[in-house]
């Protein structure tokens, strides 16, 4: 009996600490554009209900025009993306954040981001990447649309991550081969870089395509399936494209995950996890509108 008393004891203690704990977990409401990229109230410094986007994909970008508001300077910087090199400006910001997570003295690049608001239709003040957010825990609930920051509970499908700058890598299997994949929240579909030597199906033409940094060359292929862990996705939108410009990257391609039919994502930094929840069987969710998506 009194085994049983302190078991109870220890039992009620644990539910106790967890409740506080995931008590904390704060949510942000987010909007989502086009159905996968994902738009959130931001601030830089005294400038409050900023449109920025969580871009898993790369680093954080501050638009020009907010940089020029708050007349900041730096020296002159390239960043990488698929079709080439775009030039910029790094600065440090006296603070920039989202909800719980600021962050003070931060460095970023100023780039004008005039093309892709009006490609998405919307203000955009700055791309918000993992450099930023690493650290702080978060999932991604794509049909309650909110990104809530807190301890992330454990989930049946999950994947370890691997980190890589600010990039998170997942080790995936595709047509026998294993490949790394660049975890991509700003892309909708598979993205498999050519220059690193795939095994793909033939390919179904060319067409233009294009992320939050810019639009590239894509052909289309028939992906058998992809597995992540121990689930197994059939049938994704799958497309090659050149990276001869992002050599220097260790990643094989994009895991754009709104692709892949899933209602909430998130990423454990304490655990080095990331971990989904896949759509129902009667989700209207389709691999075909993520190729729409895509292409241009």
């Amino acid at each position: 009996m009194q085994y049983s008393f302190l078991f109870t004891l220890l039992a009620a203690g644990f539910l106790h600490l967890a409740a506080v704990s995931f008590a904390n977990a704060q949510a942000v409401p987010i909007s989502l554009v086009r159905d996968h990229v994902v738009v959130v109230h931001g601030n830089v410094g005294d400038l409050k209900k900023l449109n920025f986007i969580v871009d898993t994909g790369g680093r954080t970008i501050l638009d020009r025009s907010i940089a020029e508001k708050l007349h900041l300077h730096g020296a002159p910087s390239q960043t990488h993306v698929i079709d080439g090199d775009l030039r910029g400006t790094d600065i440090f910001l006296p603070e920039i954040g989202i909800g719980p997570v600021q962050q003070r003295n931060f460095p970023v690049t100023v780039l004008d981001l005039s093309d892709l608001q009006r490609e998405l239709g919307t203000r955009i003040d700055a791309l918000v990447g993992l450099d930023l957010l690493a650290g702080h825990s978060f999932r991604i609930e794509y049909i309650a649309q909110r990104i809530v920051f807190g301890p992330v509970c454990d989930r049946e499908q999950w994947v370890d991550f691997q980190k890589d700058g600010s990039f998170l890598v997942l080790k995936a299997e595709y047509g026998g081969q294993h490949l790394n994949l660049m975890l991509d929240t700003g892309t909708s579909a598979l993205v498999l870089f050519r220059q690193r030597g795939l095994k793909t199906p033939s390919s179904e033409g060319e067409s233009q395509g294009a992320n939050l940094m810019g639009h590239f060359k894509l052909s289309e292929i028939a992906a058998p399936g992809v597995r992540l862990g121990q689930a197994e996705f059939r049938n994704p939108a799958a497309f090659f494209t050149d990276d001869r410009h992002l050599s220097q990257y260790q990643f094989d391609g994009l895991l754009g995950v709104s692709g892949l039919c899933v209602r909430e994502i998130a990423v454990d930094f304490e655990r080095g996890r990331f971990s989904w929840e896949p759509q129902g069987a009667d989700s209207s969710c389709n691999p075909t509108y993520a190729r729409l998506r895509l292409q241009r």
